[in-house]
């Protein structure tokens, strides 16, 4: 997923899913600065404390809800997002800047990883590109 982003090093990338904070690390080594959003409350404890020890500075772990995004600090070069929502948030589409690039499983028992660019303000290029497996996107 990462790669098919092209991330690059001034790239302000909002992700969803911090799990344990191992994908936002990896982000963090390419781009100027990641924001990375968390519903499960434990697990952004875990993870907001582990990435502090840690030494990440341009790691910003928030527990909120993925279908809302993070409005704050958009719009955003890439976002990422590592669970699967049935359709893609319409937060999220507007979050994304012109030029910018998202990737997301999307559906339910069958699930697709979709790339989309965003070529000007109401106009998105989508692509399904493989057939994954994710957990679902939890409002």
């Amino acid at each position: 997923m990462m790669e098919k982003l092209k991330i690059e090093k001034n790239n302000i990338v909002l992700e969803m899913g911090t799990g344990s904070g191992y994908e936002a690390a990896l982000i963090s080594k390419i781009a100027k600065q990641v924001i990375t959003l968390e519903v499960d409350f434990d697990l952004y404890l875990e993870s907001k404390k582990k990435l502090n020890q840690l030494g990440y500075k341009n790691i910003e772990v928030l527990n909120k809800n993925g279908f809302e995004g993070y409005e704050e600090k958009a719009p955003y070069d890439v976002i990422i997002v590592s669970a699967a929502p049935m359709e893609i948030p319409k937060n999220l589409m507007e979050q994304l800047k012109i030029g910018g690039r998202m990737i997301l499983p999307l559906g339910g028992f069958r699930q697709q990883l979709i790339y989309t660019e965003r070529n000007d303000t109401n106009n998105f290029f989508v692509t399904g590109l493989i057939y994954v497996k994710f957990v679902p996107m939890n409002k």
